[in-house]
């Protein structure tokens, strides 16, 4: 069967001329020009860097390069299979198992994420009182609570609804009583779970 590597080899010797010869003319490697000769398409790796090889050394020979191309398209399905290097036999094993392990791998992530959404909701909301702390002396009445918790958890002071903002901040004013005071600050999650921190604090005057 008549192929480009083998129109371009007869019109080169035809012509006289060696390998050498073409690719001082074309900067086409000689061990690259024998290859193209001999139809190894894998020698250059895609099918396009081929095909435009074969045009240029097709073009310096005064060839008809729509010819060329032709049978090139000819001698193998381009459409469906990528040229292949001459060691594929390894790439076409990793192909073979990369598909199980991913689809592996992905379902150990997915899992993952819902078992550790699960355990958080269960748990309840992140609940931090920064202020006041514990044990804490004040001689004003009024003082501030400030803390943060889940954005979407609902923060109560005393049963006492408090804002939170998009971070789950909170701040509010707490007015003290003499003597002892507990401060019971509630979180609430999406599932009514709920985490809780009391602070002691006293008004001495």
């Amino acid at each position: 069967m008549q192929t480009a590597g083998s129109v371009l080899k007869q019109a080169r010797i035809k012509r006289g001329l060696t390998l050498a010869d073409v690719e001082k003319a074309t900067k086409i490697k000689s061990p690259v020009l024998t290859k193209i000769e001999s139809d190894d398409f894998g020698a250059v790796g895609s099918f396009g860097h081929f095909a435009g090889l074969v045009k240029n050394y097709g073009e310096f020979l005064e060839l008809n390069t729509d010819f060329l191309l032709a049978l090139l398209r000819r001698q193998a399905d381009f459409s469906q299979t990528k040229i292949k290097p001459s060691f594929s036999k390894f790439p076409q094993f990793l192909t073979n198992v990369k598909t199980p392990i991913l689809a592996i791998l992905v379902l150990t992530g997915v899992f993952s994420y819902l078992i550790f959404q699960l355990v958080s909701l269960r748990a309840g909301p992140v609940l931090e009182v920064l202020q006041p702390e514990n044990g804490a002396v004040f001689n004003l009445s009024k003082i501030q609570i400030l803390g943060k918790t889940d954005s979407e958890a609902q923060v109560t002071v005393n049963s006492q609804k408090i804002p939170t903002n998009l971070t789950g901040e909170f701040s509010t004013e707490f007015e003290l009583t003499k003597g002892i005071n507990a401060i019971e600050i509630v979180a609430k999650g999406r599932l009514g779970v709920e985490r809780k921190i009391v602070r002691t604090v006293e008004l001495s005057n």
